[in-house]
């Protein structure tokens, strides 16, 4: 997982404008978890407490349902079981960090 997926030799086998765009897409979701965590952070401080946060988390946990879905559908169950795990425990924190 992780960066190793990019050692997998199928990987040269994709045109160089897709595999720049599977590279950076790996990065963007990286960074993606980092600002995830903070506002996570924040809502542990201050609860969820306008419609810009609920809104917010609400998106999250459709997000992570959905990626979780795609990845199982998709043959990876194990990434689809764990994105749906973090879905139900970021919908459980959403609702008990509501204002």
């Amino acid at each position: 997982m992780g960066l190793d997926n990019f050692k997998h030799p199928s990987v040269n086998t994709l045109p160089t404008k897709l595999k720049a765009a599977v590279k950076i897409g790996w990065y963007e979701g990286s960074a993606f978890f980092a600002i995830v965590g903070l506002l996570n952070y924040k809502w542990s401080q201050t609860g969820l407490v306008d419609l810009a946060d609920k809104s917010m988390a609400g998106i999250l946990v459709s997000l992570l349902f959905g990626a979780g879905q795609h990845y199982f559908r998709t043959g990876d169950k194990t990434t689809g079981s764990v994105l749906g795990l973090i879905g139900i425990l970021q919908a459980i924190g959403a609702k008990g960090a509501s204002v």
